[in-house]
């Protein structure tokens, strides 16, 4: 058979006319004139707009462009027939376009001009994107969205602090990223469970979306941080700003049913160019920032070349401190709690104490929260509540007095249900009895999950544990659980008693708490009793019990010994005076 040479081909092309050509095309084409009037187009533009043979022909362009956007494409067209070899030839963009239908279709448009005679023409070729861009978007939103909170993520942060970088480097100008996490939030997971965890960063993330809409770039980075880019700050003193808007937004409680939860953040700032001149980097230091932010919490921090050292400290404290049980390296301190009608000792909190082979004596307040946030409390608890009752039955057994031993639990212990078990296994083990067991909670503690608490306290009461609410007035609940809860004692916060002889206010407000606490048949123990003043006040108001440094700072066992021996108890001659 013949086959026709190139020669034929081209020949037989040139006869051809043009309205075939660009019917074989697969994409839309229109031909547009200086008015904006469809004169031409092909069969797949009208299959795609859904127009029957012959409708679009003669009508304005603008029918195919949605209502909202007809005068600002109309502009464009004008700018392009003044100047239509401006734009490369073939050049594309996604525009939406409206059918007659009125469904609405992303399409890529490209725009070529044509010149027949002396009229200058335009030829639209369109092709239908929606799908494409449905699956790039979806693609996009796989990769750079959280599915918790619909924020971005991490990458997607990354992503959007290169770019400000890069616009701050072209425009000399500073940017900056905010990093906060929630403070202790592990322990609402812990008490109240992961869907209430996840509701509450559902509703921080929608605070935070509506405090700082776009162009400001949010980010859920994981767990319980979020971040934030901010495209030129200003400076430090408007980052600063940004942080306090952050922290006022946590000043209303959070709500799960009934129930109120009041969480607040740590912020950590870093700035380009002063602090990095990457994306990765800069996050960094703003991450080493929050954790300095956390020492205070409630607070934010800048960068500080210094701070990346005491993060450091922290990371080798929290190495050593799983080491430090079984190095033998913690101690127990006991503060002895007076009963004032006879000045007698009557019961004696166990305080925690790490004595580090190279840092010597680390104070509590820089372990137990660390030891809170990596939960090594539990077995550290566990570790103090075996020993201090097996050092209170060793005093009785030595014919000392018989006393109450208090032991602070933390949120962990009530997400575990093997607490009364473990309880009832150390009794048994050292054979105190459960009398002379005083478990110490906070207020905020039990309103984490008061009805687990509650399941939990009344099975340590039936079986005669001792219970007392510590740090009592500094929480934020009301007073229902009091008559729920099968609480023995109260424990009056020392912030009340350092005024009390100086504010009315303090001295009325202990002064309701004991009158409350006898009339639910409970005792009052008063907290950090510091003069003789106070001591007498406190008698007066017909407080129970007090401990402080009036009659001795926690003390190691052997001396704790020796204040036992003393009938009645001699106040410490050092503060005394």
């Amino acid at each position: 058979m013949h086959q026709p040479d190139d020669a034929s081909l081209r020949e037989t092309l040139s006869r051809l006319p043009w309205e075939a050509l660009l019917e074989a095309t697969p994409d839309a084409v229109l031909i547009v004139d200086r008015q904006g009037l469809i004169i031409w187009c092909n069969r797949h533009a009208e299959q795609m707009f859904r127009y029957q043979e012959g409708e679009l022909v003669g009508r304005p362009v603008e029918v195919l462009v949605p209502a909202a956007s007809r005068k600002n494409h109309r502009g464009h067209r004008t700018k392009y027939q003044a100047a239509p070899y401006r734009r490369g030839m073939g050049d594309s963009q996604d525009q939406t376009a409206i059918c007659k239908d009125l469904h609405e279709l992303t399409v890529e448009i490209s725009m070529s001009p044509l010149k027949m005679d002396d009229t200058q023409l335009i030829v639209a070729t369109v092709r239908d994107v929606s799908q494409r861009r449905l699956t790039e978007r979806t693609l996009f939103s796989m990769a750079y969205t959280d599915r918790l909170t619909g924020l971005g993520n991490k990458p997607f942060l990354l992503d959007r602090l290169d770019e400000a970088i890069r616009v701050a480097q072209h425009f000399k100008r500073p940017a900056a990223v905010v990093l906060t996490d929630l403070d202790l939030f592990k322990r609402i997971n812990d008490s109240l469970g992961y869907a209430a965890g996840d509701s509450i960063l559902q509703e921080v993330a929608r605070r935070l979306a509506l405090r700082f809409p776009e162009p400001i770039t949010l980010a859920r980075l994981g767990s319980d941080s979020f971040g934030l880019v901010l495209d030129d700050p200003g400076d430090a003193t408007a980052a600063a700003t940004t942080a306090q808007s952050l922290l006022a937004l946590f000043e209303e409680p959070f709500r799960l049913g009934e129930q109120e939860v009041f969480l607040t953040p740590s912020i950590g700032i870093s700035l380009f160019p002063e602090d990095a001149s990457d994306a990765e980097t800069l996050l960094q230091h703003a991450e080493t920032a929050m954790y300095r932010a956390k020492d205070e919490r409630n607070s934010y921090a800048f960068y500080a070349r210094d701070t990346s050292r005491s993060i450091a400290t922290r990371l080798t404290l929290e190495s050593n401190l799983r080491k430090a049980i079984e190095n033998n390296e913690l101690v127990i301190h006991y503060q002895p709690q007076i009963r004032l009608s006879d000045a007698r000792i009557v019961g004696a909190e166990a305080l925690i104490r790490w004595n580090h082979p190279q840092l010597g004596m680390i104070s509590p307040a820089q372990f137990i929260p660390l030891a809170e946030e990596t939960g090594l409390i539990v077995p550290i608890t566990e570790w103090v509540l075996e020993t201090a009752c097996r050092q209170a039955l060793a005093w009785q057994k030595d014919g000392l007095p018989t006393i109450r031993m208090g032991i602070n639990l933390s949120a962990r212990h009530l997400k575990h249900d093997q607490l009364v078990s473990n309880v009832a296994e150390v009794l048994a083990r050292t054979g105190l009895s459960p009398e002379l067991l005083d478990l110490e909670l906070t207020e905020s503690l039990l309103m984490e999950n008061l009805s687990k608490a509650a399941s939990m306290l009344e099975e340590l009461h039936a079986r005669g544990v001792h219970l007392s609410i510590d740090d009592f007035g500094t929480g934020y609940s009301s007073l229902n659980y009091l008559k729920r809860l099968p609480i023995h004692a109260l424990k009056i916060d020392r912030s009340f008693i350092h005024d009390l002889t100086t504010d009315r206010s303090s001295a009325a407000i202990v002064r309701a708490i004991v009158d409350l606490a006898h009339h639910l048949g409970m005792h009052v123990v008063a907290e950090g009793v510091e003069d003789v003043t106070q001591r007498d006040l406190l008698l007066e108001l017909r407080c129970d019990e007090v401990q402080g440094f009036f009659y001795s700072r926690p003390v190691p066992a052997d001396a704790f010994q020796d204040l036992l021996r003393t009938a009645p108890f001699l106040v410490n001659p050092a503060i005394a005076g």
